[in-house]
Parts: C-alpha cells; structure tokens; sequence
C-alpha cells in the first residue's frame, strides 16, 4: 500500500529495505528543502568574447537592452525587457519615479530607452513626423547630458567603466541623428527661413538655438547641400581613417563648390567638404534644472582648431574626424579624369593654377604647399596628406594646401602662374603678411612639382638674360623691351614666405624619358590653354622685330615657354639645364627623398623607373632619402615618415626659437 505523506510517497512493506529508507528521509528533507525556497547556485563558464558581448553589448550593436540596463529593470520590478519596451511611456514614468535606484543606473537606462524608442519609431513608422523623432533624439542625449555631468560622480570617476562609455555613445549617436533630422527640416522648409522661426517651428516643445560661432565655413558651404554622419562613410584608397575620440557627433558639411574652378573669383578655393563636431548643451545648473526644461543649445566645432570645449562647468575632449571630410572631397573631384584631359588641352580640364585648402583657413597654423606632378592632381597626395593632417602633433601647428594645376603647361610659365596665384591669396587673406600662416611656409613638390617648388625658393639673378645675350648679343633697347616682357618668367628671387623644402622624385636635370620617341610623340597630342599661349605671343611684339630679334623671342615662346609640360622635362630643354645650376636660397632648409626600384644597383646608375638618382640628387641638401619605390615614392610609408619627420623637427625648431 502506498501512503502519500504531505508531497512524499511512501511504500510501505515493499520493495527492498534500503529503498523504503531513501523514501523515508526524502519525505524528512522535501518539506526542507520547499520551506528554504527551493534555492540552489550553480556553477557555467563562458567564453572571454560572450563576457565582453555581456557587458559590452547594448541597443546600439545589438538592437536590444544591455545588460547593466536590463538589470536595473528588474530591481525596478519588470521581469523581463518586453515588458517595458512594448509599453515604453509607461515604463519610461516608472523608472522615473523609481526610488529602487540611484540617479546614475536610472539616467543611463533612461538613455537607452529613448534610444531604442527613436531607433523602433525611425525602422517601423515610415513617414513619421521628424519634429517628434527629434524630441525623441533630444530626450535621449539629455539623460545621457545628466548622466554624464550632474550624478554624484564626475566622468574622470568613471573613466574606465563600461557603463560610461555606452552612455557616452548614447549621447553621441542622439546628437547624430539630432542634427541630421534637423538639417533635413530645415532643408525642407528652406534656408532662407530665420533660425528662431525654423527651431520652433522643427521641435514644438523646445527652445532650440545653433551656435555656429566657433566654425569658418567658407562662403560657398554656408548653405549647404548636404550634412553627413562621418562615420557613415568608408573609403578604398585611403590607408587609414584617423579620428579623436570624446564627446559629439563627427559630420562632413557637403558644400555647392565645383572642385578646382574659380569661386567668386578668388585664387583659392577653401574645402568644400569641412569635417565638424556636433554637440549638444542642455540649460541649466543642476540636475533637476536640466531634466526640468526643454531648452538646449546646438553647437558645430572645428575639430583642427581645439580639442577640449567647456560644457556643463568641466574641460571636456570632443570627438573629430580628420579623413572623410578629405576622402569625400577626392571621391567626388573626379581628379584624375580631370587632369587627364588637362594634360591634353580638353573640355572639362583646369586652365589655370588654384590654391586648394584642406581645411577652413587657420591665420594660426603653418602652411604645407604640396604641388603634384605630370598628368596628375590632388590624388596624388591621397595618403600623404591624410597622414599629415591625422598626426596630432602636426595637426596642432599646419594647414594643407593644395596646388592643383594644368600639367601640359611647360614650367616656365606654370612657374610663374603659381607664384602669382599664391601671391594673390595671401593678399586676400593676410594682406600685411602678419599671420603666422603667411610665414615659414614649408613646400613640397613631387616630380614636376619638384622642380616647380625649387624655382619657387631660388634666386634666378641674371642667368637666363646672361644666356640669351650671350647666344645673341642683342642691342641694349630690345634687350632691355625683351626684359621687360618677360621679367615674371625669366627673373625671380626666393618667395620670403617659404623657409623649408621638400624635394621627391624630382628630375632637377631632366629626365631620359621626356626623350623617348613615344614622349616625342604623345607632346604632339598636348594643347595648351589659349589664354597662355595668346598671353605669350602678345608680350613678344613679334611683329614689330628683326629677323634676329624674332628668333629670340621664339625661342623663349617656342623652346622654354609654349612647347609644353612634357619637353620641359627633357635632359636637353635649356631652361630646365640653366635652372637646375641657379642657386636656392640660403634661408630655406631643403631636402630629397628619392625612389630607386633596384636597391642593389650602384646609386649612380639606379632609377625610379623614370626619374635618374643622379637628377634627382641635388647638392647641399639637409637630409637625402633613398626609397625603394618607384616613381609615386610620395604615397610610400617610408617617404610619409620622413615627410612627417621633417615637419616634426621643424615645429620643435621654432617652439626653441620662439617662433
């Protein structure tokens, strides 16, 4: 027979004996055991990349809660997520009043559900109003605010918890999608209309203003056509994104410039793609005050200018982008395609030369002027120049500018071009040459671009007017008229500005190449801009000359002025020859970094494959660097360091003297 004793069973006279005593002390110890709540711990283990996605993991990589969130959750009283999330007003009122947890555990959960509230309303609405996306954005990046900068603890207490970093980009990814959303609205409504009109007219229920103050857009980006998430982008051909962390959104303003033609007539053209920050400033002293109103303040940063802004009474770092603003900006030049049909006099080229900045001019920082080589633009200096403005230490104390001109123009007119066109753009942005941007420029040249940035800081003195009157012993008044007319091409001094050279690849005496029959041959198919041609043929007088007078000036036109890019660079073009033995200044600190293809060859007779070691060489040079490369030895790691090395050097230089 079978007895049931409370939620034991019993077998009574059956079975064997050691079975009815296990029965019997299992009907002592159930009732235990219920009574004690049935407890019991056991023991797992996980993988070191499950624990990290435990802590780690949140609505931003995952769609749902994290963990430290989901927790709080339950102390609150919600058994699982969905029970918050399918109800979220409500639940949002409850953690609210919640006195179960302290500000900071309720302040980032808070966070998080605004976020995942915005994220659900933006996937699953579509055609929702953006006014109620951005008060759902705000709310978000203003419990992250209070998280951050009103709890008991400041952010350097909580330097390395986790929590603080998913809250911080909690903050940031809101103020993203702030901004953006806000953009749109305006967009929409048109730009013309009054800020204070268009904030209240985007978000009813907040008092909203858009500090700009800290930014210099260049005129063409202050209506712009588009504003993107920086890091929404991704770039094939750039080695490497380099980026600040800290507090803000990272945005490339897309403005209305055509890349590498005039703007309102100026010889320069700033950067139509300008990388900024984006931050958000909620009113008020305290914590209360900041969750009690709906006042905030919208501010763009200029991440090259500062690193650290004030916000909430505390010196807080903000993020920057320093790449995509640049990648952006290249991927949509179309450069190369351009250049090409530079090189050969085409519709859709570049006629003259153009000063292009990187970034919003700074009066403050240095100024590197890189200039490219043959049938070749900005592009060129893709890696070299992101690389630059990535290093921090260099990004406090340089600019870059690039010049970006037509390459089937022969050097000694492009020469000339150049320096008019830096000349006139630093009349219109430094007329008084006080800023430190108009002194110890630093130039670096590649290839043609080489021996274009060496004339620029030589002295010319009386060498080619010695050679023309040595050949054809002209009178003294049609020598003097022949000076005259081509004083800007044939006589020039170092430019003052420029105090430190950069030489690669440069073909100082020419190159064999320029004389091969199939260069011969393709100089035949190179146009030249018509208003350089006319400017030349006008200057001469021809018309009014002897026979002998004549022959001069055609040789000046023809052989050293109109051939083009491409004879200019021949071992036998006789400016190229004279200018390679004038002498560059005694100011200007120069150095060369040349490509060998073979390292094992005898230097005298190595090569890049185009340009000889024994051209590229140049006596007198402070440093000299031997690259295996070929001929695009600028986009080389090894070249990039000693670029950077060199610009390093020369900031501690002037750091020493006081500069």
């Amino acid at each position: 027979m079978t007895i049931v004793v409370g939620r034991c069973f019993v077998i009574e006279k059956t079975g064997p004996l050691y079975l009815q005593r296990l029965v019997q002390m299992l009907c002592i110890c159930a009732p235990l055991l219920w009574l004690a709540g049935c407890t019991g711990v056991t023991v797992g283990k996980i993988s070191s990349s499950d624990y990290l996605a435990d802590r780690r993991n949140d609505i931003l990589t995952t769609g749902r809660l994290g963990q430290q969130s989901v927790s709080t959750l339950i102390r609150i009283g919600f058994r699982t997520q969905y029970q918050c999330t399918n109800y979220i007003d409500a639940c949002r009122n409850r953690v609210s009043e919640s006195d179960q947890v302290s500000d900071e555990e309720r302040l980032s959960l808070l966070s998080e559900l605004w976020v995942y509230d915005a994220i659900h309303s933006e996937e699953t609405e579509p055609g929702v109003d953006k006014s109620i996306l951005v008060d759902k954005w705000l709310n978000a990046a203003r419990s992250a605010y209070g998280y951050l900068f009103f709890t008991q603890r400041d952010p350097e207490e909580r330097a390395f918890e986790d929590r603080q970093t998913q809250v911080r980009d909690y903050y940031n990814y809101a103020t993203q999608r702030t901004f953006l959303l806000m953009f749109d609205i305006r967009k929409e409504a048109g730009f013309e209309t009054d800020q204070a009109v268009w904030a209240k007219r985007a978000i009813k229920g907040w008092q909203v203003l858009v500090d700009m103050t800290d930014i210099h857009l260049p005129p063409e980006s202050d209506v712009p056509e588009d504003l993107i998430a920086a890091g929404s982008l991704t770039f094939s051909g750039i080695e490497h994104i380099y980026r600040r962390d800290g507090l803000g959104s990272e945005l490339v303003v897309v403005g209305r410039a055509p890349q590498g033609r005039k703007v309102s007539g100026l010889p320069f053209e700033q950067t139509s793609y300008p990388v900024v920050t984006g931050v958000i400033e909620f009113s008020g002293r305290s914590l209360e005050e900041v969750m009690g109103n709906n006042k905030a303040v919208l501010r763009l940063l200029d991440p090259y200018r500062s690193a650290k802004l004030s916000l909430a009474g505390k010196d807080v770092p903000f993020a920057g982008n320093f790449t995509s603003g640049y990648g952006l900006w290249l991927a949509r030049g179309d450069f190369t395609r351009q250049s090409w049909r530079s090189f050969f006099g085409l519709e859709g080229g570049i006629d003259e030369p153009r000063i292009i900045m990187m970034q919003p001019y700074d009066p403050d920082r240095r100024v590197i002027l890189m200039l490219h080589g043959l049938v070749s633009g900005p592009a060129a200096w893709v890696n070299t120049a992101n690389d630059i403005l990535g290093d921090s230490r260099l990004r406090r104390s340089y600019q870059v500018w690039q010049v970006y001109y037509p390459t089937n123009v022969p050097i000694v007119v492009t020469h000339a071009e150049i320096r008019r066109v830096l000349r006139d753009t630093l009349d219109v942005l430094d007329p008084t040459r006080t800023a430190q941007a108009s002194k110890d420029m630093t130039i670096i040249g590649h290839s043609m671009g080489g021996i274009l940035a060496r004339l620029m800081v030589s002295e010319s003195g009386d060498t080619f007017w010695d050679a023309i009157q040595k050949k054809y012993s002209l009178d003294e008044e049609h020598f003097e008229r022949l000076q005259n007319d081509f004083a800007d091409y044939l006589h020039f001094s170092p430019i003052k500005e420029i105090d430190d050279a950069i030489f690669i690849a440069t073909p100082h005496s020419g190159t064999p190449e320029a004389d091969t029959t199939l260069s011969r041959w393709m100089s035949k198919l190179i146009s030249l801009p018509t208003n350089m041609v006319s400017q030349l043929k006008m200057q001469s007088h021809i018309a009014t000359l002897n026979d002998q007078q004549r022959e001069v000036i055609n040789m000046i036109v023809d052989e050293w002025g109109t051939a083009n890019s491409l004879t200019s660079l021949s071992t036998y073009n006789q400016f190229l020859l004279l200018a390679a033995d004038i002498p560059i200044s005694p100011t200007v600190r120069y150095h060369s970094i040349i490509g060998v293809t073979e390292p094992d060859v005898p230097l005298f007779a190595a090569d890049d494959g185009y340009v000889p070691y024994v051209s590229a060489h140049i006596e007198g040079a402070d440093s000299e660097t031997v690259v295996t490369s070929s001929h695009s030895v600028q986009a080389s790691t090894e070249a990039i360091n000693v670029i950077r090395a060199i610009l390093a050097e020369k900031v501690r230089r002037n750091s020493g003297s006081g500069h």
